[in-house]
């Protein structure tokens, strides 16, 4: 009789650097919080329906630039409320930015 044997461990997901815990988001808000983190590291990432892109130095939801690179390297959030889905965008892309200027301080 074969006996029962324990499958091994799994081994944890471990966080990007930025802290975001992509596994335990869901689908839409996990791939919205990918391209933050590609834009973090200054890569270009593009969620499947490009409803939110980055090229590595910008950030778009849509066609608004919700966030940019600065000439230092800075990275630099715009919250700017156009829509339900760009404020869930930016507020994402704000959790990994280094500085969130509000929409009445952004030119």
């Amino acid at each position: 009789m074969p006996t029962k044997s324990t499958p091994p461990a799994l081994p944890r997901l471990q966080a990007p650097p930025t802290g975001l815990y992509l596994a335990t988001l869901s689908r839409s808000r996990w791939t919205v919080d990918l391209v933050a983190y590609h834009w973090r590291r200054g890569e270009a990432y593009s969620t499947p329906n490009s409803s939110i892109k980055t090229d590595g130095q910008n950030v778009y939801s849509y066609w608004h630039r919700i966030g940019e690179t600065s000439p230092t390297g800075k990275k630099v959030a715009y919250l700017c409320g156009y829509s339900v889905t760009t404020s869930r965008h930016t507020h994402s892309i704000a959790r990994v930015a280094d500085l969130v200027v509000k929409c009445e301080e952004h030119g």
